[in-house]
C-alpha cells in the first residue's frame, strides 16, 4: 500500500489599515507547505506582499492531529514566520474519502 502525506497553506487577499473597514490596495499572499518532496535544496515556501515575493526556507507546521479544530501554527526556524490559525469548522471531503479539510480563520 502506497501512502503520502503533506500539509499546505494558501491564501491570497487585500490588507486593511487598523481602524479602517475597507481594504486598501495593498496585496498580500502566502504558500506554506511541509512534508512533500525533499526540501534540502530548496522549499515551496514565499510570503508575497505588493507582487514581491519574499522566499522562506523550511515552515514548521504543528497542530493536532486528532482534534484539527485546535489552532494550527506554521513557523520558520529563522524567526522570519510566525502564524497561528484557528479552524472554525470542519468539512469532510466530497470525494468520500474520509479526509477532513479544515476552514480557516485567522
Amino acid at each position: 500500500m502506497y501512502r503520502s502525506f503533506w500539509v499546505w497553506a494558501s491564501a491570497a487577499g487585500f490588507l486593511r489599515p487598523q481602524g479602517v473597514q475597507r481594504p486598501d490596495r495593498r496585496t498580500v499572499g502566502r504558500n506554506l507547505g511541509g512534508g512533500c518532496g525533499d526540501t534540502a535544496a530548496a522549499t515551496e515556501n514565499s510570503l508575497i506582499r505588493n507582487g514581491c515575493s519574499h522566499k522562506l526556507g523550511q515552515v514548521d507546521f504543528t497542530y493536532e492531529a486528532h482534534d484539527r479544530k485546535q489552532p494550527w501554527r506554521m513557523v520558520a526556524p529563522d524567526g522570519r514566520l510566525e502564524l497561528e490559525f484557528g479552524p472554525w469548522r470542519d468539512l469532510t471531503d466530497p470525494a468520500g474519502n474520509g479526509l477532513k479539510l479544515p476552514s480557516w480563520a485567522p
